[in-house]
This record gives C-alpha cells, structure tokens and sequence, in this order.
C-alpha cells in the first residue's frame, strides 16, 4: 500500500472514531439525563435511538450521491458539521433538545460511514481491502472504550461543558485534514441508476444478503444494550462513571478482538466469523435475561461487547466484495448497509426503554437470543466462493 493510502486509511478510521465516541458518550449520561432533565426511560431510548433514525434515512442518498459526485465533497462537509454542532450537548436543557441534536449528529454517521468508507475503499488493493476495513473496525471499537469513559469519568471530573467544547474543537482539527486531502483512488462516477434497481441488483449476491444479516443482528442486539444495561446497573447502585468504566472495559476487549481478527480477515471464512459472533451474543443475552448482580451482569456485558465484534469487522469487508461482484456502486452498498443498521439501531433502543418502563427488560435480552437463532439460519444459507484477489 501506498504511503498516501494508509493515510487516507488513517483519516478514514479516525471519523470512524469520532462518530462512535460521540455515539457511545451518551450512554453512561442516560441516568445523569434521567435524574436532571427528568427524562422517562423510553425518552432516553428515543434519544439513544436518533442517532441511528438519521443514519437510516440518510445513508442511501448519501451514498448514492458519493457515487454520482465522489464521495470526498461529502465527508469533509459532514466533517465540519459535525464540529459546529457536537459542543452543543453541553447546552442541551430539555428532552427535544437532546433529541435535535443527536439527530443532527446522526447525519455525520450517515455520510462517513458511507461516503468516507466508499473513498476508502476505492483507494485501497484489493488485496489489502478487508485488513484496512478491519482497521476502520477497530478504531470504531477504540471508541468504544473512549466514548463511555468521556460521558463517565470525564465529564464526572472536569463537567459536561468542558468534555463537549474540547471533543469538537478535535473534529474541527480532523476536518481540516481532510480539506488538505486530495482526491486520489479509482473511484468514478456510476451511470444514473436508481437505488431500488442496484439494490435488485446488489442482492443477487449472497454475501450482501449475510452482511445485512450480520449487521441487523449486531445493531439491535447492542442498541437494546445501550438502554437496558445502565438502567439495570444503575438500579443494581453503580454511578454513571462505574457504568462508563465497564463500557471501557467491554470496549477494551472489543479492541483486541478486532486486532487479532483484522490481520487474518483477507484469508478467513467471513461468513463463520460472523455466525460465532451470532452465536455468542444470542447465549450471552440468555444470560444477562436473568437479572443478575452487578457483577455478574458486567462480566457478561464485557464478554458480549468481545463477541459482537466478530460480527462488526466481518460486515464492512463481505458488502465491499457483494458490490464488486454485482457491478452496483460501493456507496449505494454501504449506505444500504448502514440503512440496515441504522433501521435496527432506532429500533433495538425504543423497544428496550419500552420495555425497562413496562418492568420487563429480560424480555428484550430473550428477543435478542431469539433474533440470533434466525440470524443463524440465514447465515448458514449458500457455500460463498471466495472473491476475486482473495485467498
């Protein structure tokens, strides 16, 4: 790989970065909002879940844009966006405010999880495609550990304002970078075709189908997560910092796995990848159904975080290799990739508060262990060949 390729790599994972901290820094701050701003638990689940309404409507325009414009102009204008409204949080007084300003932010996800991956992906061999998506991977799980330690421990020392101004003045410094990136890669404008036919297309192929699959599984799974374990532990006594240093500790894991995962990714079975991660979520979620002490419930909270990763650094790579093999464009791809993960982060979010308000919440961890048992059999559907430039 060329020098100039790993750093766009670089920038590329960073955003990555920056979308998930932002994502996850919410969510040790849902009893904070609770208590202060007098938020309902299906309130806080609404708000947990705008972040990913955005995604869900945006991705495929954003996408297909990226591939009729390039997908550069995109990333760098979601970028300063981003920046001019991230400080914002530390203003919020009020439930619609909250929700306005996820919602907003849940634009720049929608653009850099499709556009910045599509000109990623267009820069790169390859050869090399799945290791660096795996790259992107695992800065997103990095932050995953920083995320929550921001919303907990951080905001608990130096406050809310102080964490929100700083974390937008870096998304500023990351989108200059990117304005000083040039435009370099294969990609190429795409005929004029509309999302519906190169999804027609694109699902001939079943590793876009499994992708799809993989990514539903994961979203709702971890976003019914995001409601259900701080109000749990909460309840169990732990303060919004304990909850954010368990996020840390989950996401730490997260980090390894997708390390270890990312070197192998070009030359091992995606598909069963994906199916252990499935797998191992649907049994952890039995677990945790069972209402468990702090402690146990934690170490079961970690280990999923671990397991669902499987999942994560397998999704990107199988709908890259889907949209070569169909000839459809990877913006349309990956936004229909993010539409379905967005579609299941709303959904996973609103239905656990639903359900922690009803006094019901191992109901939701057993719709995850069932969900999981269907994803399985469509992830056993089909022998996948392997992709051209692949081992």
């Amino acid at each position: 790989m060329r020098t100039a390729d790993i750093r766009l790599a670089a920038l590329i994972a960073t955003l990555a970065f920056l979308d998930l901290a932002m994502w996850l820094t919410a969510v040790p701050l849902i009893p904070v909002w609770e208590d202060e701003l007098g938020l309902t638990h299906a309130q806080s689940g609404l708000v947990l879940g705008a972040y990913g309404a955005s995604v869900l409507f945006l991705s495929l325009p954003a996408g297909q844009l990226a591939d009729r414009i390039g997908p550069r102009r995109l990333t760098i204008g979601a970028t300063l966006l981003f920046a001019a409204t991230a400080p914002l949080y530390a203003f919020a007084s009020s439930f619609p405010e909250l929700l306005v300003l996820r919602t907003v932010n849940g634009l720049f996800s929608a653009v850099s999880w499709t556009a910045g991956l599509a000109w990623l992906v267009a820069s790169v061999p390859g050869s090399h495609r799945g290791r660096t998506l795996a790259v992107v991977n695992a800065s997103a799980s990095a932050a995953s550990l920083v995320g929550p330690l921001l919303g907990g421990p951080v905001v608990a020392a130096i406050g809310l304002k102080p964490t929100m101004l700083g974390f937008g003045v870096v998304v500023l410094m990351v989108g200059i970078w990117a304005l000083l990136e040039p435009n370099r890669g294969r990609h190429g404008r795409t005929e004029a075709i509309s999302v519906r036919a190169a999804l027609r297309i694109g699902l001939r192929e079943p590793r876009l189908i499994h992708a799809f699959t993989g990514i539903a599984f994961a979203a709702s799974a971890m976003g019914m997560q995001q409601v259900l374990a701080p109000i749990h532990l909460s309840d169990e006594g732990l303060s919004s910092a304990a909850i954010g240093w368990i996020w840390t500790c989950g996401a730490g894991l997260s980090v390894v796995v997708a390390t270890l995962v990312g070197r192998r990714l070009d030359r091992i079975d995606k598909r069963a990848n994906a199916r252990v991660g499935v797998l191992g979520v649907s049994l952890i979620a039995g677990y945790l159904a069972l209402g468990l002490p702090a402690a146990a419930y934690a170490i079961g909270l970690i280990v999923s975080f671990g397991l669902a990763t499987l999942i994560w650094t397998t999704v990107y790579p199988l709908c890259s290799e889907a949209a070569d093999r169909a000839g459809i464009g990877q913006g349309v791809a990956m936004g229909a990739l993010n539409t379905v993960w967005a579609f299941a982060s709303v959904v996973g979010p609103v239905v656990a508060g639903a359900l922690a308000g009803a006094g019901v919440p191992g109901i939701g961890y057993l719709g995850i262990a069932g969900f999981g048992v269907l994803c399985l059999r469509v992830l056993r559907q089909r022998t996948l060949a392997p992709a051209p430039g692949t081992a």
